[in-house]
C-alpha cells in the first residue's frame, strides 16, 4: 500500500506536482530533485522504506526531515488521525503510511 501525501497548503502542494512551478521557485535542478523524492516518498510503503534524502527523525519533534542536494529539506509530519506509537509513547516510524508536507526549507546557500 503505497504511503498517502496530504499538503499544508496549496501552494506547497503546486510546488510539490507542478514542475514549472517548482523550476521557477527553486531551479531545474532541485526542481528535479523535489519531483525525484516526492515520487520516493509515493512508491514507500511506509516511513522505514524511505531512504534517499537521509531523512531525519526529531526526539522532541513529531516532524522529519528528507534532504535534496544541500539545499533544500522537506519537512513532514504523521498525517494519522490515531498516531502509530511505540510503546515508550513517541511515534513509530515503521507504521506511518500517511504524510503531510509542512513545508520546504531553503537551506543555507542554497538556491
Amino acid at each position: 500500500m503505497p504511503m498517502e501525501l496530504a499538503f499544508a497548503t496549496k501552494i506547497l502542494r503546486s510546488l510539490c506536482e507542478e514542475e514549472d512551478a517548482a523550476v521557477e521557485k527553486f531551479g531545474t535542478k532541485a526542481a528535479a530533485e523535489l519531483r525525484a523524492r516526492i515520487a520516493d516518498l509515493r512508491a514507500a510503503d511506509s516511513v522505514a522504506d524511505i531512504v534517499a534524502g537521509t531523512p531525519r527523525f526529531f526526539d522532541d519533534d513529531p516532524r522529519m526531515t528528507v534532504s535534496l542536494l544541500g539545499v533544500l529539506e522537506i519537512v513532514l509530519r504523521p498525517n494519522h488521525i490515531k498516531m502509530p506509537l511505540r510503546d515508550d509513547g513517541r511515534i513509530d516510524w515503521s507504521r506511518v503510511r500517511r504524510l503531510k508536507i509542512d513545508k520546504l526549507n531553503q537551506l543555507a546557500g542554497g538556491g
